[in-house]
C-alpha cells in the first residue's frame, strides 16, 4: 500500500490542479541506480498515459500509474513533501527494501 502524508497530499493537489486534467494519472518512476537489484532505487512523479504493462492505484483521490514489473518496490511506499528555506521538494521513503527483482 502506498502512504501519502498531508503535505504531500496537498502539493499533489496543486500539481494535478495545474495540469487541469481531472482524469490525469501521475505515473511512478522506480529506476536502480548502481544496476541490478542491489542499486537504491530513484522514485518520481510525472503526467502519464496507462499502457497494458502498468498497474493503476488511486491513494487519497490520486490516481498513480506504476509498470507492473516495478509495483514491487513501490508497494510500501510513503511519499512526503518538505519545504525548508534551502529546498522543497518530493520525499519518496521505501519501506520495502526486501523486495526481489523479477525479470
Amino acid at each position: 500500500m502506498i502512504n501519502i502524508t498531508e503535505s504531500a497530499l496537498k502539493e499533489l493537489q496543486i500539481l494535478i490542479g495545474r495540469i487541469n486534467d481531472p482524469a490525469v494519472l501521475l505515473r511512478l518512476n522506480v529506476k536502480n541506480t548502481g544496476g541490478g537489484c542491489g542499486g537504491s532505487p530513484i522514485f518520481s512523479v510525472e503526467k502519464a498515459l496507462k499502457s497494458k504493462f502498468d498497474k493503476a492505484i488511486c491513494v487519497e483521490g490520486v490516481k498513480f500509474v506504476v509498470n507492473k514489473k516495478a509495483y514491487c518496490g513501490v508497494k510500501d511506499l510513503t511519499i512526503d513533501f518538505s519545504r525548508d528555506v534551502l529546498s522543497s521538494g518530493f520525499k519518496f521513503i521505501n519501506n520495502n527494501s526486501s523486495c526481489k527483482c523479477r525479470r
